[in-house]
């Protein structure tokens, strides 16, 4: 129960930081704050994401500085830093995040000349997608479909293990 507790509040904690999950094609979501804080990504007028899934691509290479884990897309901007991070475990190593989305780790954070992004300014309520248009389809991954087992569903501020 005590495991299951930690769980819930630490995959809240996710949702709060990193945003809304936004389809990106298949079986792959993406938070919104991860994908538009990853280096390559950038919005388009109408609200689509561009360069997502070249992202996804590039984290499946990267460990994150903070957790170890597979999924780092958000680096830090000074030449030759290779720390790359997920966007919760970069604001939770003090990463400065810049209005023109620079990121600088803590070590070099004094690097940081524009305007900073700080809390509520992290929260995304215009509407946005990810790009799917040159995305092809993949029948062999689609009709394996989903294990039960392993999913898991956020309704608002409730956590359900389904």
């Amino acid at each position: 129960m005590v495991i299951s507790t930690i769980y819930s509040l630490y995959t809240l904690f996710i949702i709060k930081n990193a945003g809304r999950l936004l389809y990106a094609h298949q079986d792959d979501w993406v938070h919104v704050n991860c994908a538009l804080w990853s280096a390559e990504v950038y919005e388009e007028l109408t609200g689509a994401l561009q360069n997502v899934h070249t992202a996804v691509g590039r984290g499946r290479q990267l460990r994150c500085e903070y957790c170890t884990k597979h999924g780092a897309t958000v680096g830090c901007c000074t030449r030759g830093c290779s720390a790359n991070y997920h966007f919760v475990c970069a604001k939770l190593s003090h990463c400065v995040f810049q209005q023109d989305k620079k990121v600088y780790c803590a070590s070099h954070a004094s690097h940081a000349v524009g305007e900073l992004v700080h809390g509520a300014k992290f929260c995304v309520n215009r509407r946005v997608c990810v790009n799917n248009d040159k995305v092809k389809f993949n029948k062999k991954t689609w009709n394996r479909g989903l294990d039960p087992s392993v999913m898991n569903m956020v309704i608002g501020e409730s956590f359900a293990n389904l």
